[in-house]
């Protein structure tokens, strides 16, 4: 890593590579449709789904033409949370974004899409992304030329798509994990509700065991070592 340059985001960019949602008065809820060419919203970069909300007719297409997304963009949710990153792949349909979305075209004769994607991801990256955002009561992304100065660790193109790889494999596996995991758990929930839907129980919770509730904890009290608790999120 020694022999890696640093660059700034801007230069990672094809021509006319960072593109802003359109503002509210450009794409009002009202022109919305329930079919047509699809609108991306924030939730499509924070859940990496592609399932759609809301449309537009071709009018309105024509209009905001230049908010497509095509192919290897990377999207990154603006506003509310804020750094979420997904890239656009061959075969997610034609839409545009909607203001709360960002779109960075990348160049791909100097970097590699899926390696400013794991960067971007990274503690690094969305530190840089957050530490370039403001708002008290709302949190949005910076101007373009904050955000396009962001220092990006660039080795050789050929070193990039190897990380990436190594990186993309393991999502891979993680996700695979993550479908069996669902898989088994839908199972299990089949066979509980024929089993409890088949057997003539009645009678209250109570009678099968003991109930407690949790203890309401000071903020005062937590020490870095001792005994420990078990809270909301370790369910």
């Amino acid at each position: 890593m020694s022999e890696w340059k640093t660059v700034k985001l801007k230069d990672l960019l094809s021509y006319k590579g960072y593109i802003r949602g359109p503002f509210g008065s450009a794409l009002r809820r009202g022109e919305m449709q329930q079919s047509g060419i699809p609108v991306y919203e924030q939730e499509h970069a924070i859940n990496e789904i592609r399932h759609f909300r809301y449309f537009i007719d071709e009018k309105k297409y024509n209009e905001l033409k230049r908010f497509t997304v095509v192919t290897d963009d990377i999207i990154i949710s603006c506003s509310g949370t804020v750094g979420r990153i997904s890239v656009i792949k061959k075969n997610d349909p034609i839409g545009i974004i909607s203001q709360a979305l960002l779109i960075l075209r990348s160049n791909p004769d100097i970097v590699d899409v899926n390696y400013l994607k794991y960067f971007l991801r990274s503690k690094v990256g969305q530190n840089a992304l957050l530490e370039r955002s403001n708002g008290s009561v709302q949190v949005n992304i910076c101007k373009r030329e904050i955000i396009e100065e962001i220092p990006v660790p660039l080795p050789s193109l050929d070193t990039q798509k190897n990380i990436a790889q190594i990186l993309s494999s393991l999502d891979d596996k993680i996700e695979l994990n993550t479908q069996i995991n669902h898989n088994l758990l839908k199972e299990a929930l089949t066979l509980y509700a024929a089993y409890f839907a088949s057997q003539d129980k009645n009678g209250c919770i109570g009678d099968y065991c003991s109930v407690r509730s949790g203890f309401a904890f000071k903020s005062s009290w937590w020490v870095d070592k001792g005994v420990k608790v078990i809270k909301i999120g370790s369910i």
